[in-house]
């Protein structure tokens, strides 16, 4: 052998020893479950524990849980179904692990899968997550078995997080907090990586322990795991279901201040007045952790350019409708001021900041603060808005009271009107109470809340008073509610919102799903029962709806479909208008059919279709909707939409509202992302399109390119009315 050939050879030999010493002791293998100790096993009825792991320089965060770091944490799984069977263990197997060092928390998930190409991951957009295979892990930072937080990830490495409230009762799906997450698909299934910095949330530095819990959803086969308390009748969002996580030392939030300049650009240009405009300005928020428990906020200057535009909605009823929330000052711990009442509520923020058209109102300056302690959560806020009649304040104020049996009692209370110069205020009180093991496996829920209003901008300012209550029973297959409400006339809270008034609501309904085992092209069916009964407050009746869903089959495929039928009778006092037809007083009485289908969205192509069939209420007539979603690669989703709603009127013209929509979204990753919406109906002849880029560059620090355009369908074509383009460039900095 020539001796290059042997230099070569022994190069080789040295180089692969080299490799081996220096990176085969880095990485490691998790193909196979490993064993998992009994007290770390999920529990159908059970608080399982393990502990978290200290460790000097924490794992690479990039999806491939091979770092050796994960070595060293102590395995939890074996995770229960609660769907489609109860008290059984998964048909896969999940595990997972906690290690921290000084600044983070990282949380090891292994999803393993026989068939990795079961694996459900068709989403590259956060809007479109949930229809993937998704885990979720809830901690109890406090372990006061009240609040939580939740993090969401995907095996495209999408993630969501949440702020979860009263044992459950209150998820604040747009609560968004700095963390990151890496995921990806092996040979053994799929897997995440999870790193959340301490100075991210709340937590009591002199504690060790916290509440944990795990879930795993299957799309592949509909299945649903969870660790702590695993049964069908439990939130795993309700904190004191959580398991238990001890060996949390020594940990440190540091100041607590994040500091969030923004800049922002818009240009608008009207086409039907020849006006141009451009504004550059700028603004800054703060975030302060006071302690542990106690957060303050502060929004100068606060600016809404980067919000979505609102989906179009139509009004079929004689009553208000409600938009949600998409401002982020608002969202941020917007739990905290949540009422339960049903169908009012005296804070409804959309009227801050936004008038009754939607126009933005200048905010010039935001403050508020919330604080979870051990037996009273607080939230106070005041904001200083402009009007044309000069600037005027608003306040709200909320605390609860948390009692020894998993109640609360609250009292929450708004000063100012936002649209008006009056000092009119709400105040309003209220009690919950959650059983979460209710004859053992099942969970009971009562709330009760009265509510008082002065709103001095109408004729009729004085004081009035609304009230309610509402139980609810779950079981494994059953779910039984019942509510009674009553609302007096003129009754309009100043900061809030008010479906009706002048009312007593009665409701009784009931829900019943049995799963079909030895069926074995079905997995659970549905049978639906709810009716409400309103009178007015001096109990002369004024409608009933009565809505019964005989069956309604979730298949074994994930495909549902069912048809539903009601009965509506409405006795108006008052002649009214839906769109552009008034009806006169009277009586109307009548059914309506509906039949419905929603394919599984696991799938590349998802299919949503509805026929409804009025027999006579209000007027005969007929809707039909479509949707239809298209992902054929994670970094791309297009989507349309149709529906179209005859009505013939006995007293008017006959009405036909035709809606079309476009979706589209363009996923470069989890971080960059384009979504365009385009939105047209007969009725106003107008066509919105609305584009929004956003990207974060990074973690908490956003960028946002947005236009809107108006095109008025006109005889000659559509023909543009109005263009705007807005630019906000926040960034971030953390003491």
């Amino acid at each position: 052998m020539p001796n290059f050939t042997k230099y070569l050879l022994f190069i080789y030999f040295l180089a692969f020893l080299v490799i081996s010493k220096v990176f085969g002791k880095e990485t490691l293998s998790f193909s196979k479950p490993s064993e998992i100790p009994i007290q770390s096993k999920g529990m159908y009825e059970g608080n399982p524990t393990f502990r978290a792991v200290f460790v000097d320089d924490g794992p690479k965060v990039d999806g491939d849980l091979t770092d050796k770091a994960w070595n060293r944490a102590m395995p939890a799984g074996d995770l229960l179904q609660t769907f489609p069977e109860d008290n059984a263990s998964g048909t896969e197997a999940t595990e997972f692990r906690v290690l921290y060092d000084k600044e983070n928390l990282y949380i090891g998930i292994w999803c393993f899968q026989d068939n990795p190409k079961d694996v459900t991951a068709n989403a590259g957009n956060l809007a479109d997550a949930g229809n993937d295979d998704h885990a979720l892990i809830i901690l109890d930072t406090f372990r006061d078995q009240r609040n939580a937080y939740a993090f969401i990830v995907t095996p495209n490495s999408l993630r969501a997080d949440l702020l979860i409230g009263d044992q459950g009762r209150m998820q604040n799906i747009d609560w968004d907090t700095i963390w990151d997450a890496k995921c990806g698909i092996h040979q053994w299934g799929w897997g995440a990586e999870i790193v959340i910095p301490f100075k991210s949330i709340s937590f009591d530095e002199d504690s060790s322990t916290w509440g944990i819990n795990l879930r795993r959803v299957i799309k592949n086969n509909g299945e649903v795991q969870d660790w702590a308390n695993a049964r069908s009748g439990v939130d795993p969002a309700n904190a004191a279901q959580a398991g238990t996580l001890t060996g949390l030392k020594n940990l440190k939030q540091g100041l607590g201040l994040d500091v969030l300049p923004f800049v922002t650009g818009t240009y608008t240009d009207d086409q039907t007045t020849g006006n141009d405009e451009f504004k550059a300005d700028g603004g800054l928020d703060l975030r302060y952790r006071i302690n542990a428990k106690t957060t303050a906020y502060l929004s100068i200057n606060t600016d809404f350019a980067d919000v979505e535009a609102d989906v179009r909605q139509f009004n079929f009823t004689r009553f208000n409708q409600s938009f949600p929330e998409k401002r982020d000052f608002f969202l941020e711990d917007a739990g905290m001021f949540h009422f339960p009442s049903d169908g009012l509520s005296p804070y409804y923020s959309r009227k801050i900041g936004l008038s009754e058209t939607g126009e933005i109102v200048p905010i010039h300056f935001a403050a508020k603060i919330t604080s979870n302690q051990k037996n009273y959560n607080f939230g106070l806020m005041d904001v200083l808005i402009d009007s044309p009649e000069g600037e005027r304040n608003v306040f709200v104020g909320r605390v609860r009271k948390n009692l020894e049996n998993g109640s609360t009692i609250g009292l929450l209370s708004t000063f100012g009107d936002p649209r008006f110069k009056e000092d009119s205020y709400s105040v309003g009180t209220d009690y919950q109470f959650i059983n979460g093991e209710f004859m053992g496996d099942k969970s009971l829920s009562t709330k009760l809340w009265t509510l008082g209003t002065c709103n001095k901008a109408q004729t009729d300012s004085e004081l009035k008073i609304s009230y309610g209550a509402e139980t609810i029973f779950k079981g494994r297959e059953l779910t039984l509610v019942g509510a009674f409400s009553e609302v007096p006339e003129n009754f309009n809270p100043p900061l809030g919102y008010v479906m009706r008034d002048d009312y007593r609501k009665y409701r009784f309904a009931g829900s019943y799903v049995p799963r079909h085992e030895d069926v074995e092209w079905l997995n659970v069916s549905i049978h639906d029962f709810d009716l409400e009964i309103y009178t007015d407050t001096g109990n002369r009746l004024s409608d009933i709806t009565h809505t019964i869903t005989p069956i309604e089959f979730i298949l074994e495929s994930g495909d549902n479909l069912g048809y539903e039928i009601a009965h509506k009778l409405d006795r108006p006092t008052e002649a009214f208008t839906i769109f552009d037809t008034t009806l006169p007083a009277g009586e109307y009485e009548g059914f309506y059919h509906r039949f419905f289908f929603n394919s599984h969205s696991k799938r590349k192509v998802v299919s949503r279709l509805s026929y409804l069939y009025n027999e006579g209420f209000l007027a005969p007539g007929k809707r039909y909707e479509a949707t239809l979603d298209y992902l054929p690669i994670k970094q791309f989703m297009i989507g349309v939409g149709y529906s179209s709603t005859i009505l013939n009127w006995n007293h008017a013209p006959k009405t036909e509202l035709n809606v079309v929509s476009g979706t589209s979204r363009i996923n470069f990753n989890p971080d960059l992302s384009i979504n365009n919406l385009l939105q047209y109906d007969n009725f106003s002849k107008s066509l919105g399109v609305n584009s929004r880029l956003q990207w974060e560059y990074k973690p908490g620090a956003r960028f946002y390119f947005v236009v809107n355009q108006t095109y008025l369908d006109e005889r000659t074509g559509l023909t543009l009315q109005g263009f705007g383009t807005a630019i906000k460039l926040g960034g971030i900095f953390r003491f």
